[in-house]
């Protein structure tokens, strides 16, 4: 079900990519910027109206694939709400790792890419259910979700002071 929703997010950053990478190209840098904090808003939309429809509707969603079994409803509709909680903040890491993807910082992307699946939720599946039993399994995902936005924030604001200092360089260069 998260991943239907999260294909919507990735859909729209695929359309931002071309964008974000002709414009960066070109050194048309407030564009890049406007199409970022646009994609960003537009995304952070989407997921914030999916979660809150998601977080109301978790324990009907669930019953439709396993309708028998009231006991695993309750415990997926917890994992499902715990995720939506975080639906909001992932539109960040998306468009941050699109981003750098985009502008030919593979590095960046590809660590950006790994962070949600592998550097934050393998150690935190494997400590978490350990110390707080069914509620670590269903909650990992969801940390490892701000884990990876906590991550990103400064990354992509360090890129867009580096953006500004370029422009303001570029328009110094160009009075010259």
């Amino acid at each position: 079900i998260f991943m239907f929703i999260f294909s919507i997010i990735l859909g729209v950053g695929q359309g931002y990519q071309p964008v974000v990478g002709y414009n960066y190209g070109a050194r048309k840098y407030d564009r890049v910027r406007t199409a970022f904090f646009f994609t960003l808003k537009v995304t952070t939309a989407i997921m914030m109206a999916c979660a809150v429809a998601g977080f109301a509707a978790a324990a009907a969603a669930m019953r439709l694939f396993i309708a028998a079994d009231p006991e695993v409803v309750a415990i997926g509709a917890k994992a499902l709400r715990f995720q939506c909680l975080t639906m909001p903040i992932l539109t960040l890491g998306v468009m941050c790792n699109m981003t750098f993807q985009s502008i030919g910082k593979s590095w960046t992307a590809t660590f950006l890419s790994s962070l949600r699946q592998g550097v934050y939720f393998l150690p935190l599946i494997l400590v978490l259910p350990r110390l707080l039993g069914l509620i670590g399994v269903q909650a990992t995902q969801p940390i490892a979700d701000v884990f990876t936005f906590a991550t990103c924030l400064p990354l992509i604001i360090r890129f867009f002071r580096q953006l500004e200092a370029a422009r303001a360089a570029e328009a110094a260069h160009g009075a010259a």
